[in-house]
């Protein structure tokens, strides 16, 4: 897990965490374009790298899943959009999406970006700053953006 740096709140004080719940923080519209899933402090660089792909056009969603919303992420998987899961963990989303979904056989494209190596084993994370861990791992906002910029490319 990449640690944390100090951040505002997202959502307001009334707010209610439902366990299987995605979340949409940025629900003033819907990305035609792409979706970022993360949680925790992911979703702060996902808010950051859909303003920086907003300056290119480019319409991107925001989904903060703290636990595995099934039904929302199937939802997602039969619609035609990039989806990128942007996790500053082991890929706990990803995997689970993976196992419990036909990622594969599914209309939409599925890109994962998280802390395992190249090979998908867990590996140390060693110590720096929050965002010497971000660049490193290709999780800061601006990579995210880059990410999404070239799979839409790829079309």
């Amino acid at each position: 897990r990449v640690l944390r740096a100090a951040a505002r709140g997202i959502y307001g004080g009334d707010f209610r965490f439902e366990p299987g719940t995605a979340y949409r923080p940025c629900a003033d519209e819907q990305g035609e374009h792409a979706v970022i899933i993360s949680s925790g402090r992911g979703v702060y660089e996902a808010i950051e790298a859909r303003r920086i792909l907003g300056l290119q056009s480019v319409q991107t969603d925001v989904v903060d899943m703290p636990s595995l919303d099934d039904r929302y992420l199937s939802e997602l998987l039969q619609g035609d959009r990039l989806i990128m899961f942007a996790e500053q963990n082991n890929g706990f989303l990803w995997k689970a999406a993976r196992e419990r979904h036909n990622v594969w056989n599914s209309t939409a494209r599925v890109v994962a970006r998280n802390t395992l190596d190249a090979e998908g084993r867990r590996q140390f994370i060693h110590s720096a700053t929050y965002e010497q861990l971000l660049e490193h791992h290709g999780l800061s906002a601006r990579q995210l953006a880059e990410t999404v910029l070239a799979q839409l490319g790829a079309e």
